[in-house]
């Protein structure tokens, strides 16, 4: 120690010494910020995946719902119309339940600890895809920046309403209206329209805006379909 202050070498010690505790603060910053993007995602993709699984179950249960009103118009036999829309809807099913499978294999490869969580956390922000850290020297201290590149919404599922109809036979106007909407993976209504369906055609008609009219007694199947999604709804014409 010398006696009228530090010297070089000490003082050139507290200030990496000073530099050193910057940069623990600034890692600790840092670590808790991608901790948090990293719960937000976990959670993120849980949460989409839950709401995929409820969807596919509403639709497997219409599909099956189809097959029993199809079974049920065939008093003697079941005649081709019939067995037409019963092939279509265990087709349908069918992949349903293939992809319910692929998502649950990759959910569980990609995010292990996310496919055991009862009640998952609702975040904030969409869900991010990728994250990666910056350390750089400003001559002053060290800095960390953080970025992180968001994925942009795609279609998840079809929310179509009602579900469940039914109207007379011999009406002056209108008909029922059926409403689709395509919700992303990011959860909001990404206004994309859809392509409608009905089978048989000889129990009722459907325009591309969702209007069903009655062509005859029975139980049709209404479908909503954008790319490979596809949902579905029974209307009954008494």
């Amino acid at each position: 120690m010398w006696p009228f202050g530090p010297s070089r070498a000490e003082r050139a010690l507290n200030l990496i010494v000073a530099e050193l505790f910057n940069l623990r603060l600034e890692l600790v910053s840092v670590g808790t910020s991608l901790g948090s993007q990293l719960q937000a995602a976990v959670a993120a993709v849980t949460t989409a995946y839950q709401a995929e699984s409820t969807q596919i179950g509403l639709e497997i249960q219409a599909g099956l719902a189809a097959i029993a009103a199809a079974v049920a118009n065939s008093s003697t036999g079941i005649d081709p119309t019939d067995a037409a829309t019963i092939t279509a809807s265990i087709t349908t099913l069918t992949a349903l339940a293939t992809q319910m499978q692929t998502d649950t294999a990759t959910l569980a490869s990609a995010f292990p600890a996310a496919s055991t969580t009862s009640t998952p956390a609702t975040p904030a922000t969409p869900a991010a895809t990728a994250s990666k850290v910056a350390v750089k020297g400003d001559g002053g201290g060290l800095t960390a920046a953080a970025a992180t590149a968001v994925a942009p919404a795609v279609a998840a599922k079809i929310l179509l309403s009602p579900t469940a109809a039914s109207i007379p036979l011999h009406t002056l106007v209108g008909g029922q209206q059926f409403v689709a909407k395509v919700i992303g993976t990011d959860g909001t209504d990404l206004h994309e329209p859809v392509t409608w369906g009905v089978t048989p055609t000889s129990v009722a008609e459907i325009n591309q805006s969702g209007m069903a009219t009655a062509k005859g007694v029975g139980t049709a199947t209404i479908t909503a379909q954008v790319g490979a999604l596809t949902a579905f709804a029974t209307l009954t014409v008494a």
